[in-house]
């Protein structure tokens, strides 16, 4: 994968069982930009569903 793989992914948990957390992967399958925009594509419709009830990190390499 050219040393780079894309990799977005949310922890989903309740907070009446925050011993269930899940971490939901959205990765590229292949190297091809088609594969790249597909991972990016259903990690933002993913969030865009749940960003009423969402807290979200944020965290920024300079």
């Amino acid at each position: 994968m050219r040393g780079v793989v894309y990799l977005h992914g949310f922890v989903k948990r309740e907070y009446a069982r925050s011993d269930m957390a899940i971490f939901l992967p959205h990765f590229a399958v292949g190297i091809e930009p088609i594969h790249e925009e597909a991972a990016f594509r259903s990690a933002w419709e993913y969030l865009n569903a749940r960003v009423q009830d969402s807290t979200i990190y944020y965290i920024r390499e300079d």
